[in-house]
This record gives C-alpha cells, sequence and structure tokens, in this order.
C-alpha cells in the first residue's frame, strides 16, 4: 500500500484560523495608509493646481483665480482655474463673460477635504474670499495677503493634515506635514 501525504482537516483549519488573525491584524494600518495616500495625494493635486495658475498668471500678464466649483466653501468637490479678462471687474474669483478656463479638477475623492483657513490654521467661516485665490500678473497675490490651506481626511482624525501656504509674494509652500485634524 502507498502511503498518502498532505494536511489534515484540522491542520487546515489551524493554518486558516492563523493567517485570518494575521490579516486582521495588519487591516487597520493598511486602511490608514491609505487615508493617508489620499490626503497627500491631493495636497499634491491642489499644490499643482495653484503653480498652473500662478505659471499662467505670469505668462499671459493677467489675473489668474483657482475657484471651488461651484463656489462652494471647501476645495474638496473640484476646482476650476480660469484667466481673468482685463474687462473684468477686478479678480472677484468667479468666472464672469470672457474669462478663459486653464483647467479644471473633479472631486479629490474619499473623506478628504480641503478647506481655506487662517494663519493658525483654523477655518475662518465669516471670510468671503474663502472659496477663491487670485494671483495678479506678477505671479503674487492678487488681494496682497497670505492665503493658507489645509488638507484633512475627516473620517480619521488620527491621521495628520497638511498646509500650503501661499505668501504674498506667491510662494507656494508645504507649509506643515503635521496639523491636527478636525
Amino acid at each position: 500500500m502507498q502511503k498518502q501525504s498532505g494536511f489534515t482537516l484540522i491542520e487546515l483549519m489551524i493554518a486558516i484560523a492563523i493567517l485570518g488573525i494575521v490579516v486582521s491584524l495588519g487591516i487597520p494600518s493598511f486602511a490608514k495608509l491609505i487615508a493617508e495616500n489620499r490626503v497627500s495625494g491631493a495636497t499634491n493635486e491642489f499644490n499643482a493646481a495653484l503653480q498652473v495658475a500662478r505659471s499662467e498668471a505670469v505668462r499671459r500678464g493677467k489675473a489668474v483665480s483657482i475657484r471651488s466649483v461651484g463656489g462652494a466653501e471647501t476645495f474638496q468637490g473640484g476646482w476650476n482655474v480660469f484667466a481673468e479678462t482685463a474687462t473684468s471687474s477686478g479678480s472677484t474669483g468667479s468666472f464672469e463673460t470672457g474669462d478663459t478656463y486653464i483647467r479644471e479638477a473633479k472631486s479629490v475623492g474619499g473623506t478628504t477635504t480641503i478647506s481655506r483657513t487662517n494663519s493658525s490654521w483654523v477655518v475662518d467661516t465669516s471670510d468671503s474670499t474663502r472659496m477663491y485665490f487670485a494671483f495678479n500678473s506678477r505671479g503674487a497675490s492678487n488681494s496682497g495677503n497670505a492665503a493658507y490651506f489645509k488638507i484633512c481626511d475627516s473620517s480619521n482624525t488620527s491621521i495628520k493634515g497638511r498646509g500650503l501656504s501661499i505668501n504674498v509674494v506667491g510662494k507656494i509652500s508645504l507649509d506643515s506635514s503635521s496639523l491636527t485634524c478636525p
């Protein structure tokens, strides 16, 4: 008679149980990693849009704005970059007749939020310009004020947020990658 080799049913069940325990320990870490990458990706995408807006303002010699889609108070729903015409009533941050779209971004997805804040990284709901930012023809802040944007994952408060700042001369920088998110 030939000897058979293989796993018994008990050995197979123990191996599956051990595998289940190991996987259950790794899933929360993997979910956090995905959320951190989503915040990082949204930060990089928004930074790129700001860089495009600034460079287009200098290239075209006119004001270029970045505005949240639909004038929403936050940017996670997407944003538009557009050049304002010389006949526009100043840089209002609103798309008007004669303005030219340069780039459009769709929603960042997931539970990532992008909000304009004050210099303390606190969302200021009284600021009427929080849904847009404009660069003048020299690439500087059109309003003469610095701007701050906070990127967070609203569903996972253990993940540190990131902050983008634009100083009065238009320099865009990652100001912080360890902000506390609500």
